[in-house]
């Protein structure tokens, strides 16, 4: 590390971030949100950070609060160019590095779902929407009457 430093510090003159900068091999090593590792087959396994997934969390709570005041048509727009933006950019992870990531969708679903909930404020108002919706009369009136919550 420290010949390495000394080659960018001196000869390329930037400065160097011992807190972000490490010496190591190309296996379990993290790079811009990704993080390679070797799978089962030898091949190179290209998968997202632990790091940027608990940021993806922390964002898709603060794009989908429970008091959203709001029109739905604004949640889904802040929604869409979010998860646009982030599936594009994460396109290059390898497809069986992807399927711990259907945990984001449910989960954005349920948000989606209980601003939908708080939206309606009362059960029978819930229960009206989702008759509309072309929800059976029984299963809309389980999900509008119970008194479990949002969630």
């Amino acid at each position: 590390m420290n010949s390495v430093r000394q080659f960018i510090e001196r000869r390329l003159r930037l400065k160097v971030n011992e807190e972000k900068s490490s010496v190591s091999g190309p296996v379990n090593l993290t790079f811009l949100g990704f993080h390679l590792s070797k799978s089962e087959d030898g091949s190179v396994a290209v998968a997202i950070s632990e790091r940027t997934k608990t940021r993806m969390d922390v964002r898709i709570r603060e794009l989908t609060p429970r008091n959203w005041g709001r029109s739905l048509k604004t949640c889904f727009g802040g929604l869409n160019r979010y998860l646009r933006g982030w599936i594009g950019y994460f396109r290059l992870c390898t497809e069986d590095q992807l399927r711990p990531l259907h945990k984001f969708d449910t989960h954005i679903r349920r948000r989606i779902r209980a601003i939908i909930i708080r939206q309606k404020k009362r059960p029978r108002h819930l229960y009206r929407h989702l008759i509309a919706c072309g929800v059976s009369p029984q299963s809309a009136a389980h999900t509008a009457f119970q008194r479990t919550g949002v969630w």
